[in-house]
This record gives structure tokens, sequence and C-alpha cells, in this order.
């Protein structure tokens, strides 16, 4: 033990602690209440503060982390105090230091509670971790927590759950004070704090994703993502996925995703993404895939996520995507047909390390080759409503949105990605399974003459795709950013959709519009070349 001498400014207590200290009006500790069950356990144990240990936490309000490590012990007016420093960790510069504070700390033996120096002055959390359980047949019994009335609860051989979403529970003796405001605060023996609660504003206000002392390691640290945040949901023309959902024994939904085109929406560049979907029999027929609905979508890199153009601007429709994992992200809309807005710390979970989305339909037995991800990440604690309440799927580094995991109050259901095309930057196409054959298996809602370009952008071969809702002679083109026509083509085309490759390795690097006449009508696309 080293006696230091600290400045001021290193005592200050770092202003969230003020949800312990502002349980009730700081009082005089009182004589933990002697009815209940005893516990044995010692109350450091509630919170071992042993050089070396470490902790992290996510807090739900601001969606970041912080991680507390003592780092040293100290010896202030003859009590002995852990010196626990203290590093939030943001949103950007998840490796680097945005903000330290050291904390002395100690666990009073006069009071067993959590005692903290700060201006000079001892502030205690005041809650005894002495205090006895409830008796046996009850779930909380009253105590005073430095003469504010509260409840404990808990015991010993209980889960305490440490990480994110609760994955990881550890059998131990747990101990909680929960007050008549709303707030709440969780010790577990051996691990420390392991969360805070204030339910009156309806939110979790930290919990622990991680703990290493003595008794071992609990949670998982989180980690950072050096995938590219766009790879998680792919925007490239001519990317193809479809999906079968089995609901129980109602039948299936087979749904089909296409990014079909480009176009520029006010000076900023958006593609079509047309959703299809099909109802069948148990065994998966299907008649036709129907119009289907488009959408018009963008990623946007300065807030990670997808966004969709609206009426009434632009509107996310994906979390975003450059959080680390095992952390709270503030997710603002969940993708998908029934998507709709609102404000919820989501939780994040995945990783880096490979693996493979297996195409095909499992429930038939049915795989083709798998779909290599580098990465995949999920949005879990999302609220999908009453009727269709399971976790979603995630999202796969180069494959886009992965099937959803599990459905609530729902037997034999389950969804399966069945075809998957992709289209790498330099060209290079990728497919996965087969595509379902229907009985009108054309183009979801051909019946306008379109073009689009892919890959897009691309440094390698161009192909066209036109789309022509009868056989007609088409005039294909395409211009630089100057105006200038770099490439003329015609040709005879039938109805549907027929694909032109266009040598374009003399273009150089930029803009260029394409261009497709057809008995007067004229539509274009945006392609850029790297």
């Amino acid at each position: 033990v080293v006696e230091v001498q600290l400045p001021p400014f290193h005592l200050l207590m770092h202003v969230r602690y003020h949800l312990a200290v502002a349980f009730a009006c700081l009082v005089a500790a009182a004589p933990s209440a002697q009815d209940g069950t005893p516990d044995s356990t010692p109350p450091e144990a509630y919170y071992p503060l042993d050089v070396g240990n470490e902790w992290v936490y996510v807090e739900t309000r601001r969606a970041v982390a912080y991680r507390e490590k003592v780092v040293a012990d100290s010896v202030v007016g003859g009590a002995t105090f852990a010196v626990v420093r203290r590093t939030e960790i943001g949103d950007s510069g998840w490796e680097g230091l945005q903000d330290t504070t050291i904390t002395l700390v100690r666990v009073a033996p006069e009071t067993a509670a959590v005692v903290r120096l700060g201006d000079g002055e001892e502030i205690s959390d005041r809650c005894p971790l002495d205090a006895g359980f409830p008796a046996e047949g009850s779930d909380e019994r009253p105590v005073l927590c430095g003469g504010a009335e509260a409840v404990v609860y808990g015991g010993p051989e209980r889960d305490v759950y440490v990480g994110l979403p609760y994955r990881q529970p550890a059998e131990g003796t747990l101990k909680g004070f929960r007050f008549p405001d709303h707030t709440e605060v969780r010790y577990a023996a051996g691990i420390g704090r392991v969360s805070s609660y204030r339910y009156e504003e309806g939110e979790i206000d930290e919990i622990l994703v991680y703990a290493r002392t003595s008794a071992g390691e609990f949670g998982e640290v989180p980690v950072a993502d050096p995938t590219d945040p766009a790879a998680y949901y792919p925007l490239d023309i001519g990317y193809e996925m479809e999906s079968i959902r089995r609901m129980g024994g109602s039948g299936t939904t087979r749904s089909r995703r296409v990014i079909e085109r480009d176009t520029l929406i006010g000076g900023v560049r958006f593609v079509a993404e047309r959703t299809s979907t099909a109802s069948g029999s148990w065994s998966g027929e299907v008649e036709d895939w129907g119009e289907g609905q488009v959408r018009f979508l963008r990623f946007d890199a300065e807030r990670a996520l997808v966004v969709e153009w609206t009426s009434d601007g632009e509107e996310p429709v994906t979390c975003p995507f450059d959080v680390p994992f095992n952390v709270v992200s503030d997710c603002q809309r969940l993708a998908g047909s029934n998507a709709a807005v609102f404000g919820y710390a989501s939780f994040v979970f995945g990783g880096t390390s490979d693996g493979d989305l297996f195409i095909g339909d499992s429930f038939a037995g049915i795989e083709h080759d798998p779909a290599p991800m580098s990465a995949r990440k999920h949005f879990d604690g999302l609220p999908l409503g009453f009727a269709d309440s399971g976790s979603p799927g995630g999202f796969g580094a180069g494959i886009g949105p992965l099937p959803q995991q599990n459905f609530g109050f729902c037997t034999l259901c389950r969804e399966d990605v069945t075809y998957l095309r992709l289209v790498d930057p330099d060209g290079t196409v990728r497919e996965y399974g087969a595509r379902y054959p229907v009985l009108a298996d054309e183009r979801p809602g051909a019946g306008a003459l379109a073009v689009a370009a892919f890959p897009n952008p691309s440094a390698g071969p161009l192909t066209v795709a036109v789309d022509s809702p009868a056989a007609a002679n088409i005039t294909l083109e395409a211009f630089d950013a100057l105006g200038r026509r770099v490439w003329l083509e015609t040709a005879v085309l039938d109805v549907g959709r027929e694909r032109v490759d266009i040598d374009a390795s003399r273009w150089a690097p930029g803009l260029y519009v394409i261009r497709a006449l057809a008995d007067g009508s004229a539509v274009t696309t945006i392609a850029v070349r790297r």
C-alpha cells in the first residue's frame, strides 16, 4: 500500500456516478435490517477492488461504453482506497481515449456500503452490502439505505447475466436494491456492479458487458468492427436475393429483392430496390411474383446506414453499421416491409470471424454451396410487435440482410435464403442456389422502358440492361460529365430484359450518363467509372 497525495481535480468523481448518489437525500448510513435470511458473503465481494480488476459498461442513454480498471491503491486519511481509472469510449475513435477520470473507491467496513472520495469528502452509495436476503418464500424485503427506504432482493445460486444481449449467465450470489423512485442497482459476488436502472424514464442506464476479477472473466469486451459499413447492405445493380419463410402450418411466403437501376434525386444517387412476395402452399409452390414494391435507397456514409427517399425526406431503414460489437446502438428504424420509425437502444452483437450463409431450403433438406461472410452483425432487442416478435436476422458482410433467426409464438417456423446473386466491384458475378421457378417468372414490374448499368461503380467490364415492354429498335448512348458522347449502339430488342456489354476500357474515371431511346421514349441511368 502506497500513500499518495493527489491534487483535488484528480479526486473529482465522474458525473455518471450521480445515479448512485441520487437514490435519495444523503444522510448517515443506517445499520442493516436484521430480519430475513442472513447473507454470509463478505460485503467487499460484491465490489471486488483488487488491483487489475476491470469492468466494461455500456450506457444506453448515449450509446457509449466505458472501462473501469483498478490501477493502484492509496491511503487517504488513514483509509485504504482503490484507485479506479475510468475511460470512456464513444462511437468515433473506439480504440482511442475519449475521456479519462480517476476515482478513489472503497467498501467501508463500518457501513458495508460503497464509498467514493470526492472534493475531500466521502460520498456513499448508502446501501449496505451485508443486508440480509428476503425470507424464504419472499421476493424482496424492506431495507434502509442511509436512512432512505428501499427493498433488497436476490440470493445465492442466482443467474447473473453479463454481456449483451444477456447471453452469458453465470451462477452466483446476486443482490439488488430498489427504491420508490424506480431507481435500482444490482451487485454480484465476485463480479461487481452489474447494472443500474432508471425505470421512471423507461430505460436501462448502465449494463455490465465484461468483467475480469479474481473470480474469472465474464461477458465480452466491446470490439471495433473493421468491416466497411456499406458491405452489410449491398446496393450494387444486379444484386438479387430470394428467400422462403414458413409460418407454422399456414403455408409459405417467398420473397425476391432486386436492385434494378439507379437514378438521381436532388442531385444524389439512389438505387431502385424492388421487393416482390408470393404466397404459396406448404411445399412452396407459387403462381406469380406480382407487381412488387419499389423504394429508392442509398448508403449514407456519414451516418453509416441505409436511408430511403420519401416525399417527406430521407428516412433510415437500418441501424448504423459502424458501431462496435457488444455495445448498445441508437437505432431509429428496423429495415423491413413493416418498418416504423422509433427511437430505441438496440443490442449489437456478432463478429468478424469467417462464416458461411447456407443457401437453400433447410426444411426440405436442400442446401447449395455456402456463401462466405467475413463478418455478421445483429441488432437485437428491437420491438417487432406482438404478432411477429422474433429477433431480426441481422446482416452479413457482402451478402446483406440475413434470414430471421426465430419467430415469437410460432412453431415449425423458419426462413431461408434460396438464391443469391452478388456483383463484385470488378464486375464478377457470383450466384448461389437457384431462382425459384414460377408460372409468371418474368422480371417483376416489367411494363415500361428502363435502363440500368452494372456493376456500378466499376473499374472493369460494364453491362447495360434494358427492359422493354415490347420488341423495339433501341438506341443506346453514353455521355461523359462534359456532355460528350463516348458510346453509341443500336439494337433490336425483344420484350423483357436484354443485356448489352460495353468495352469501357478507354473511358476515363468519372461520371457517365447512359441513355436508352425507343419509340419516342427516353430513360437514363448513371454509371461511375473508377
